[in-house]
């Protein structure tokens, strides 16, 4: 199973959008998040 390789924040008005891709480029994550979400999705990633 392919990894997430970068992890960043796509900064919009309400929420965010956050995309996780793998080293090959394919997307693992991608959700729309509030920011407490967010700061969640982050902290469980190794």
């Amino acid at each position: 199973m392919s990894e997430v390789t970068t992890n960043g924040p796509d900064i919009a008005k309400d929420a965010l959008d956050a995309y996780g891709p793998s080293e090959r480029g394919n997307m693992l994550i991608s959700r729309k998040l509030t920011r407490l979400k967010l700061l969640e999705l982050f902290a469980g990633q190794p």
